[in-house]
């Protein structure tokens, strides 16, 4: 059995990458013998960089910047390694 799952996660709890692996985690568990594919779904918000970064073995980097309101604030950002190298 092909089992594809496309979660989103849930907004400033569980990120998609979390609520995949453990959908996974549960059919494994129930159909032994399934072949899960995740294929976690992301709108550009939390957690969108962070998967990317780790999809690709890209790096995460931050750097303090200047936010809407002229305070400094933290800014996270990645470089991603080629797409080939995805791993679904």
């Amino acid at each position: 059995m092909n089992i594809v799952l496309a979660p989103s996660g849930f907004k400033e709890s569980v990120s998609a990458e979390h609520v995949a692996a453990n959908m996974k985690e549960g059919i494994i568990w129930a159909l032994p013998e399934a072949k899960v594919i995740s294929v976690p779904l992301f709108d550009g918000g939390e957690g969108f960089t962070e998967t990317m970064v780790a999809w690709t073995d890209g790096t995460l980097h931050s750097a303090e910047v200047t936010g809407p309101i002229n305070q400094q604030v933290k800014a996270i950002f990645g470089f991603l390694t080629l797409v080939g190298n995805v791993r679904l």
